[in-house]
C-alpha cells in the first residue's frame, strides 16, 4: 500500500506508479521492498520510505536506478512522515 493510503489522502495516478515500482522490485529481487515481520513494521517502513535491496543479488545498475527513482513531487510519503 502506498504511503498516501496510510495518511488517508486521496489516491491519484502516482499511487499506481509507486505500486508498479514495488511490484518491479519484487520481480527483480524476489521479495517485496518493505518486507518485515509485522504489519505495523511494514507500515512504518512504507511511511518512512525505508527499504533495503538484498545484497545477495546483482542487478543491472540502470534497473536498480529505475526502481529507486522517485520524484520529490511524488513523495507524498514525506508529508506523512512529518505528521
Amino acid at each position: 500500500m502506498a504511503p498516501e493510503t496510510f495518511c488517508g489522502e486521496t489516491r491519484n495516478p502516482s499511487v499506481d506508479v509507486w505500486s508498479a515500482g514495488c511490484f518491479l522490485c519484487a520481480l527483480v529481487y524476489g521479495r517485496p521492498p518493505f518486507l518485515d515481520k509485522t504489519r505495523a513494521a511494514i507500515i512504518s517502513r512504507v511511511s518512512s520510505g525505508e527499504y533495503v535491496f538484498p545484497e545477495s543479488k546483482t542487478v543491472n545498475p540502470e534497473l536498480k536506478s529505475l526502481i529507486e527513482s522517485r520524484s520529490e513531487e511524488r513523495r507524498v510519503g514525506k508529508e506523512c512522515r512529518s505528521r
